[in-house]
């Protein structure tokens, strides 16, 4: 806890009642990785954004990094053959 917080700011939600088949919005997880999905193949960011950060925030942080590599393998790998080594350093890292 910290200590220059006031008490009305603390969170009391535990991430960990979460369902592993519901999101943080209560919505379904498979819904929010398809919006995700076809945000990335439509290029429509906010939706991509949006999903990316619900997902985050319900702790399946791993669909949304198989979703961004898998999309920068099939399209961006031509174009961007650098970032080969910011995907290995984040996903050592992570």
């Amino acid at each position: 806890m910290n200590k220059n917080l006031s008490k009305q700011f603390i969170s009391t939600f535990d991430p960990l009642k979460i369902s592993k088949s519901r999101t943080l919005l209560d919505k379904e997880k498979k819904d929010v990785v398809k919006k995700l999905t076809t945000g990335l193949t439509n290029r429509k960011v906010t939706d991509t954004i949006n999903s990316a950060i619900e997902l985050h925030c319900s702790g399946h942080i791993d669909f949304v990094l198989k979703k961004l590599f898998n999309y920068y393998y099939s399209e961006i790998n031509m174009a961007q053959p650098q970032c080969i080594d910011y995907i290995y350093l984040f996903s050592k890292y992570y």
